[in-house]
């Protein structure tokens, strides 16, 4: 069931944005823009939105982003009440699961822990916990996106996700690919990306991950095999375009074994020039590398 949005609250939602521009754009002091009842009630309503479990349409999603601007933007203002309101808009950013808005919250105002009440400091424990992910000795905290994103490719043969470029994609398949190189026997993927710069982009954040995780793995760049290694498990992530995957299957005359493929943006498989490339090289590998 969606929730409502009161005319109330747009009203003080679009000053909000005013006035959080003019201090950004212009430097003008949010001084006597809001009455205290008003940052009282944008949280107080925010906090409700917040509590939307799982979006399910266009207006579950609309009711989080308005959670989520206002949890990050009223703190900011400079209203004396403003900063007591960070307690609050910290549990809005736990409900939300966005751990990574909170933390950059506790950066700017420079607190370890905003919520001072107890009892919504377990809520806060809680959801730390359904959103923590092992990384390596530690644990990582996810968005919900992150979350989805990771269960469903743990438990999915064939996974397509959309998400802005914000939304932690990129991290949340390096955390899978991590995962599955920590597992016994022999393990090959193959990322591809569009471009030849994102490949050093991505080779390198990938080599990071791995030495930051102690594992042993090579990230390799160039559509080449690695040289034998008498019987050692080998652990091969290749960091390709299309084109040079094409190569790839070439030089292994379809000898090739593959684990797992990603491909970033591949919504431009149906682009004339990168698509027709993209299209026959997962067809080969899907057909005879998997």
């Amino acid at each position: 069931m969606s929730i409502a949005v009161p005319q109330r609250f747009t009203k003080l939602y679009r000053t909000l944005l005013i006035v959080d521009a003019q201090a950004s754009v212009m430097s003008i002091a949010s001084q006597g823009s809001f009455e205290p009842d008003d940052l009282a009630y944008m949280m107080s309503t925010a906090s409700r939105f917040a509590l939307v479990s799982k979006i399910d349409s266009a207006a579950d999603a609309l009711v989080c982003h308005y959670a989520y601007e206002v949890a990050v933007r009223v703190p900011l203002l400079e209203v004396a009440s403003a900063r007591q309101m960070a307690g609050m808009s910290e549990l809005i950013l736990s409900r939300l699961g966005n751990f990574p808005a909170r933390r950059l919250l506790r950066e700017r105002l420079e607190s370890d822990s905003l919520t001072e009440d107890p009892y919504l400091q377990v809520e806060e424990l809680v959801r730390e916990s359904e959103n923590s992910y092992p990384a390596g000795k530690d644990l990582t905290l996810l968005t919900d996106f992150q979350v989805r994103l990771s269960k469903a490719l743990k438990d999915k043969k064939y996974v397509s996700v959309s998400a802005p470029t914000s939304a932690g994609k990129s991290f949340t398949l390096g955390l899978e690919l991590i995962r599955r190189i920590r597992q016994p026997g022999n393990f090959t993927a193959i990322f591809l990306v569009p471009t030849r710069a994102l490949i050093r982009q991505v080779s390198f954040d990938l080599i990071d991950d791995i030495k930051r995780n102690e594992l042993d793995a090579s990230v390799m760049t160039a559509p080449s095999t690695p040289k034998d290694t008498r019987g050692a498990e080998r652990k091969i992530i290749y960091v390709l375009t299309q084109e040079r995957f094409a190569a790839l299957l070439d030089a292994t005359e379809f000898g090739l074994t593959l684990d797992l493929i990603l491909v970033d943006e591949a919504q431009e498989i149906g682009k004339p020039e990168r698509g027709q490339t993209l299209e026959r090289v997962l067809r080969i590998a899907l057909v005879a590398c998997i």
